[in-house]
């Protein structure tokens, strides 16, 4: 009898045993991990460095130039070419020397030239007093020279014009340089009472006006004229 009661004291324990176990592995299992490991989670977060960063400026750009027409030169820009410079030399030596042949001539008219004359208009049936030969010389000469002046004048205008490139100022030019040469011709040929030294000056200012002309009429000038 007493066997029986320690061997059912003994299972008794056992059992105990057995529910404390199971009640602390149930205890474990239940209780949050300690562990140092944490789950592996990447957030995808921007430097804050790069975030301070302002975009790069652009510099702005400056407006374009407007592109000069190369068939339009400007004034003083554009060098004008040889003949053009040249014609510009000779053109500008014409009416120096076609007022000094008239200023010239009329100084160089003396009374033996007018007693020359005033023969030479007897021997042709008509008399004139020296005294009125004298005053149409004058009178002559005057109107010449206004008109190799006003002549001068626009000469060189012209010449300024032409050499910009204005083809209208080298046909007027032209003109001009014909105007110029027909009334140098009395004093070439002798029609009026003239010394040596302005015939002479009158040569050579034909040359300088026919030279202005043909230079500025050359190939070589022609490309610079367009309007």
């Amino acid at each position: 009898m007493s066997d029986d009661a320690a061997k059912s004291e003994a299972e008794d324990t056992a059992v105990a045993d057995d529910t404390a176990n199971s009640d602390t592995e149930m205890s474990d299992a239940l209780a949050p991990s300690t562990g140092d490991e944490s789950p592996d989670v990447t957030l995808d977060q921007e430097d804050p460095a790069d975030a301070t960063e302002s975009p790069e400026e652009e510099p702005a750009e400056s407006p374009a130039e407007p592109a000069e027409d190369p068939a339009e030169p400007a004034d003083g820009a554009m060098r004008a070419p040889l003949p053009t410079r040249l014609a510009v030399v000779l053109g500008v030596l014409s009416p120096i020397v076609g007022l000094l042949v008239f200023v010239v001539a009329w100084l160089s008219i003396d009374n033996a030239q007018l007693v020359q004359v005033q023969a030479e208009l007897v021997s042709n049936g008509e008399f004139v007093s020296r005294a009125e030969l004298a005053e149409i010389v004058r009178t002559v000469m005057t109107v010449a020279l206004s008109v190799a002046g006003a002549l001068a004048i626009g000469w060189l205008v012209l010449l300024l014009l032409a050499y910009r490139g204005r083809n209208w100022a080298r046909i007027l030019l032209a003109g001009a340089g014909a105007a110029w040469v027909l009334l140098l011709v009395p004093v070439v040929f002798g029609a009026l009472p003239t010394s040596t030294a302005s015939t002479v000056l009158a040569l050579l200012n034909i040359l300088l006006v026919i030279g202005t002309v043909g230079v500025l009429f050359s190939p070589a000038a022609t490309a610079r004229f367009h309007r």
